[in-house]
Order: C-alpha cells, then sequence, then structure tokens
C-alpha cells in the first residue's frame, strides 16, 4: 500500500502540471478538462495505468472474505490497485 510519502510524491507531481496555469487545483470543470488536454498532449502509447485507492468491487476481495484465485481472474478485466495479497 503506499504510504504518506508516495501520496506527497503524487501530489507534487499534479501540482507541477498546474503551475502556469491559473487554475486552482481543486476538482472544477475548468482543472479537470486542463488536467485532461496536458494528459492528452503528454501520454505516450503503450502506458500503465494505476490507481491509488481499491475500486468497490475489490473491497470484498481485499478486506472481505473474497477468494484470492477469483480475485487474480477478475482483476484481468476489470479495474484494479496494484496490490499483491500474498
Amino acid at each position: 500500500m503506499k504510504n504518506q510519502k508516495d501520496f506527497k510524491l503524487i501530489e507534487l507531481r499534479i501540482e507541477e502540471i498546474f503551475k502556469s496555469a491559473s487554475l486552482e487545483s481543486y476538482k472544477s470543470v475548468e482543472t479537470i478538462n486542463y488536467y485532461k488536454e496536458y494528459l492528452m498532449k503528454n501520454i505516450r502509447y503503450p502506458c500503465e495505468v494505476t490507481g491509488i485507492e481499491d475500486f468497490d468491487w475489490e473491497e470484498f476481495y481485499l478486506l472481505g472474505p473474497g477468494d484470492e484465485y477469483e480475485y487474480e481472474k477478475l482483476k484481468k478485466f476489470n479495474p484494479s490497485s496494484p496490490i499483491n495479497l500474498s
């Protein structure tokens, strides 16, 4: 799992993108559109996209009684966070 230091580094990377913009880095339509445009111009394919939080469907497997084998199968076709259960 990510620790506070990891989250701070992620936050700093995102803030760096907005330095040249006159936007506040909170969730407004303008900010989201600005970030989308930045990503569209700067992402090089193929790329790997990861998340920093579990998806709702994963909680049954990560926090509950869900089967590890079934979870591994479902991750291949559903969005998931990169967490190793072992």
